[in-house]
């Protein structure tokens, strides 16, 4: 375990030297977000990486800790600092695409951070919305009117 750590850390090190993104502008942060890895997080928030950078369809790492139903990440980011209503180009927030994918804790986390229930992304769609007509989900829906959504 201490060898792996150890390891993980040169990695992480590596990484960040090289300011190392993908193609769609994705950083090490983000990545370690959207795959639940809270080790890597956290480390990376320690050495201090920018924890609001877009890739280049302006998601951060909150976007795709949310979209993926990575609760315990999207705690970590919100407990950091992280912007809890950013929006990416599409002008979806955190809790519009947990929403969307049906993240019923990840959505409660958001919502418990101050999420804005009454944001619209480009089609002009709520949270509310999506998750009354898009997926049709209805717990989710009457969380989001119970902290005060509108139909």
């Amino acid at each position: 375990r201490i060898a792996v750590e150890n390891e993980r850390k040169k990695i992480i090190s590596l990484l960040m030297t090289a300011g190392a993104i993908d193609t769609l502008g994705r950083t090490a942060l983000m990545f370690a977000a959207q795959y639940g890895d809270d080790i890597t997080v956290k480390r990376l928030l320690i050495e201090g990486v920018d924890i609001n950078v877009k890739d280049k369809n302006g998601n951060t790492a909150l976007l795709h800790a949310a979209s993926n139903g990575k609760v315990e990440i999207t705690k970590i980011l919100l407990n950091a600092g992280t912007d809890v209503n950013a929006k990416n180009k599409r002008r979806n927030t955190a809790l519009i695409l947990a929403v969307w994918y049906g993240h019923i804790d990840t959505v409660e986390t958001l919502l418990n951070a101050g999420a804005d229930v009454s944001a619209k992304n480009k089609r002009g769609w709520s949270a509310l919305k999506v998750a009354s007509k898009a997926i049709g989900n209805k717990k989710i829906a009457r969380m989001l009117l119970d902290v005060g959504a509108v139909r």
